[in-house]
């Protein structure tokens, strides 16, 4: 398997999962990233799990395993191709005609639409996220300290809210350095975030 370890963690691409251990990383990253998401549009994490299973790029996913599950991820993209590709029949088959539509709509706006400023010797690093019961173990800085030392990009850029002050933390600890402010749209400034924070580092 080509995973990087320390202690119990070790660090693998998606494709290196077994069916169980993907259906982790897709619950993660619904109970991490589809809050806002489920509240708008009225629906089950288990219905946006089933939804959007299909649209994972494994190839340009990570994950890190403790005890063999999965307990953290993490996603690089390129400027061509983001982490996911969203099929607006799947979605519509699952949420209705009309609903479907709306969420393929917005879906594909925040993680299909590439992203014209990155440049091709760029890594974009989104959808870090670890479980509840992982946190405080080191796994988010082993995902990223593993992505930054395997893959040939000369820089990567990420996007943190203003109020995630320990992601931001670990970033600065890694390299980070924040090279641009964007003032937050007003359904995040309704939630208390007032801007998105792009920041960039160099391969470790």
């Amino acid at each position: 398997m080509n995973a990087t370890a320390l202690d119990e963690i070790v660090v693998t691409n998606a494709t290196e999962l077994n069916e169980e251990q993907m259906e982790q990383l897709v619950s993660l990253f619904v109970s991490g990233f589809m809050h806002d998401f489920e509240k708008y549009f009225r629906v089950k994490p288990a219905a946006i799990k089933s939804a959007i299973r299909h649209s994972f790029i494994a190839e340009h996913y990570y994950a890190a395993l403790l005890d063999t599950k999965v307990a953290g991820i993490v996603a690089v993209s390129t400027n061509y191709r983001r982490s996911h590709e969203f099929d607006k029949k799947i979605l519509q088959r699952e949420f209705g005609r009309v609903k479907g539509a709306l969420a393929a709509s917005q879906l594909r706006k925040e993680l299909e639409q590439p992203l014209e400023q990155l440049q091709y010797n760029q890594g974009y690093i989104e959808c870090v996220t670890t479980h509840t019961s992982a946190r405080g173990k080191g796994v988010a800085s082993q995902l990223l300290n593993h992505v930054m030392k395997t893959l040939n990009y000369d820089e990567y850029i990420l996007e943190v809210i203003d109020t995630n002050v320990g992601a931001i933390r670990l970033y600065e600890k890694l390299g980070f350095t924040l090279f641009r402010r964007q003032k937050a749209e007003l359904f995040l400034r309704m939630n208390g975030i007032k801007e998105r924070l792009f920041m960039k580092a160099g391969p470790l």
